[in-house]
């Protein structure tokens, strides 16, 4: 398997050749897919991409938008999951769980999945690693009791979605 990541690996004028050249693999593109055009999708498409994995923290764009830095931001990345799946391409929705976004997680899986028909989820805790050291130390990390409860509800809700959830 290759994970093409970044940045962004869509800013890469060449990337749909990179992909094209790791087609003997699994190919996996983590985004937050705001780059992704019609055309750009085809030829990730053409090339034999597998998965584009695409980083929504939640439904709610105030919450996602915050995370992420930019205004605006969860708008553009829904666009482009709906750009990537219209274009054939199978897309995974990971989640990183924090503070702010864990209580509506399930609510998040229930909307990418109804408005977008996103069948494919994973989700993580919190990395202590760069900006995160900090988060974590002041109390942004969801604690392991919590994170179970969580996840487990939210598995409950992507089966009866008939949706896959990896943790």
């Amino acid at each position: 398997q290759i994970s093409f990541t970044g940045g962004d690996p869509l800013a890469r004028s060449d990337i749909a050749e990179l992909v094209s050249h790791a087609q003997q693999f699994i190919t996996r593109l983590n985004t937050a897919a705001v780059l992704l055009t019609e055309d750009l999708a085809h030829e990730l498409y053409a090339a034999n991409l597998d998965v584009m994995q695409v980083t929504i923290y939640s439904q709610d764009a105030s919450i996602h938008d915050k995370l992420v830095g930019r205004e605006g931001a969860l708008h553009q990345s829904l666009e482009g999951i709906r750009i990537a799946l219209e274009a054939g391409i199978q897309v995974s929705v990971n989640t990183p769980l924090v503070r702010e976004n864990a209580e509506g997680y399930a609510d998040t899986i229930t909307f990418l999945f109804n408005s977008l028909g996103v069948r494919y989820f994973t989700a993580s805790g919190m990395l202590p690693a760069g900006g995160a050291v900090k988060k974590i130390a002041a109390g942004g990390a969801v604690e392991e009791d919590e994170l179970y409860e969580r996840l487990r509800h939210a598995k409950e809700v992507a089966n009866d979605l008939g949706c896959e959830l990896d943790f």
